[in-house]
């Protein structure tokens, strides 16, 4: 009886080993002609799977929801603070560059649109944008959605956003063991044949940081040729159009997408940091002096609107900019008026503190908050209950609580 049991179960192994086999050459078949010849199985395969319809259609009803804090956990209300999705998540964030968003428990990830359905579920896995989802955990894999198109690796990967407004679209994939490169939306073409990096960058406005294997910091558009590449440093995105850099004379500022430095303004670079970044938002930009003593806000002509001598400056977010002192926020206008009062803490260190949609996530003396842009402060607590009146204002000059 064990023989005949051995001698079954060494059939079934031998079958399926066939059916591997000739699935791998049907794949091959079908994709020979779209493959790269330098792109090799030691490095990445593709497979097929199911797409999520779904994915590709979320714009047509496009309306954005309010992330809230309630009890250590992170949900979702619409404009009128109805609950979407109950505060059940450690995580939850909209996924850039759509109308998506991320709720996470542990390695457990759900995808819901701004209706409160589920479209997706996925452990060890993030989306990048309304399209790509990308694994942490082995096996490492990049997914289409729309498709259902999956490139699998044998090495670990790294997420960006990965920008769809730029057309073909280049997608980032930073790995440990084979080097960086950029990969084509077919998930099977390497954007520029067999050139590997030492880091990639998202491409915007049709181009993106790289540094080469000799860690020179370079620009690239999107066939690959070098737009600038006399940088010491430089954020890792372009945003609005424009790049924050250091040349190599020692001159700091913007570059626009061709290289062109339309910005000249003296701040505080520190080389060994390469994710400090003064990107523009909503056309102001927020820099520190050399001296690292004050924040200076500057328009798209480099012209200082405003400067701060008593606290760090954040991002600008629908209209206004975080300001901190110590470990209490407040938010100043673009001309560094300081308009809400600095009365308020982070929610999460993984929340950034700038607005979304005219609301921001707070803590204050210690309990979950919602405050808009007009200084109003909601306790979380009260919308829970179905209050949806504020608590009081915090804005400069309205001490009525």
């Amino acid at each position: 009886m064990r023989i005949l049991i051995f001698i079954i179960f060494c059939f079934c192994i031998i079958c399926c080993s066939k059916n591997k086999v000739s699935q791998e050459e049907i794949e091959k078949v079908n994709h020979q002609d779209v493959a790269n010849e330098n792109v090799t199985e030691n490095n990445f395969w593709f497979e097929q799977t199911e797409p999520v319809p779904e994915l590709a259609d979320v714009r047509t009803n496009i309306k954005n929801l309010i992330l809230f804090e309630y009890k250590g956990k992170w949900g979702l209300l619409d404009e009128n603070f109805n609950i979407i999705i109950p505060p059940e998540y450690e995580y939850a964030f909209r996924i850039p560059y759509s109308e998506l968003y991320n709720c996470q428990n542990g390695n457990k990830c759900s995808v819901f649109d701004s209706q409160g359905k589920e479209l997706v579920n996925f452990s060890d896995a993030c989306m990048m944008n309304d399209r790509y989802c990308i694994s942490y955990e082995s096996p490492y894999y990049i997914l289409d959605y729309h498709t259902g198109k999956k490139s699998v690796f044998n090495c670990f990967l790294e997420g960006f956003c990965f920008d769809n407004n730029d057309l073909p679209l280049a997608i980032p994939v930073t790995t440990t063991s084979i080097g960086c490169f950029y990969l084509n939306e077919d998930l099977i073409t390497k954007t520029f044949d067999d050139v590997f990096f030492k880091r990639v960058y998202p491409f915007n406005y049709g181009a993106a940081v790289v540094v080469d294997m000799d860690w020179n910091t370079k620009v690239i558009d999107k066939l690959g040729n070098v737009i600038i590449d006399n940088l010491l440093y430089s954020d890792q995105e372009y945003s609005e159009g424009l790049l924050s850099v250091m040349l190599k004379d020692g001159r700091t500022g913007y570059i626009d997408s061709k290289g062109k430095l339309v910005i000249e303004v003296p701040f505080y670079v520190e080389r060994t940091e390469p994710h400090q970044s003064f990107p523009f938002k909503e056309d102001v930009a927020v820099v520190q002096s050399p001296d690292k003593k004050n924040w200076t806000i500057i328009d798209r002509n480099g012209k200082v609107l405003g400067s701060c001598k008593d606290g760090w400056l954040g991002f600008c977010s629908c209209g206004l900019i975080s300001v901190r002192n110590d470990e209490t926020y407040g938010f100043c206008d673009k001309m560094g008026n300081l308009v809400i009062r600095s009365e308020f803490q982070e929610a999460a260190a993984w929340h950034p503190v700038q607005f979304n949609d005219g609301y921001v996530a707070m803590l204050y003396e210690g309990n979950e908050v919602l405050l808009d842009t007009k200084g109003n402060v909601y306790y979380s607590a009260d919308i829970m209950a179905g209050n949806k009146e504020p608590a009081f204002s915090a804005l400069i000059g309205n001490d009525d609580e």
